[in-house]
């Protein structure tokens, strides 16, 4: 599966950068950011040639937020290239649910990825706080 990561300035790009430093070299992921100095349609033609030039039936894009240049972008491209996934969201567990079930020989479905995502962003006192009053019930 061939991953795109798209978002306003350096955002994919880090988060990918990020993901690498936890999972080694992701070959299959590419980040793109629309910069202050592009506009949508040049955004559009660098995800264009991506997808054109990848070999990889399966495409995945992976937007930071809906509604933004980037998502429309992506948007566009869906209606040029059919079998095209899009999700909104992107963060760091996205990107680890999709490696983790590509190892594991499966094809990471979308509610798959989305689930990752929804998991990661938690009150951490609140979580913590459960997860003592779990514990002190066992006791």
């Amino acid at each position: 599966m061939e991953v795109i990561l798209l978002s306003h300035g350096r955002f994919a790009e880090e988060i990918l950068k990020s993901a690498e430093m936890i999972l080694g070299n992701l070959d299959n992921f590419t980040a793109l950011g629309l910069q202050p100095s592009e506009g949508p349609d040049q955004l559009a033609e660098r995800v264009k040639k991506l997808i054109d030039s990848s070999g990889d039936p399966d495409k995945l894009i992976i937007v930071d937020l809906l509604g933004g240049t980037p998502s429309n972008v992506a948007i566009s491209m869906m209606a040029q290239n059919p079998d095209l996934r899009v999700l909104s969201g992107l963060n760091l567990p996205m990107i680890l649910a999709i490696v983790n079930q590509t190892l594991l020989g499966q094809k990471p479905s979308n509610q798959e990825i989305i689930q990752a995502g929804q998991q990661g962003v938690l009150d951490v006192r609140e979580a913590a706080n459960n997860l003592n009053a779990n514990e002190d019930d066992e006791t």
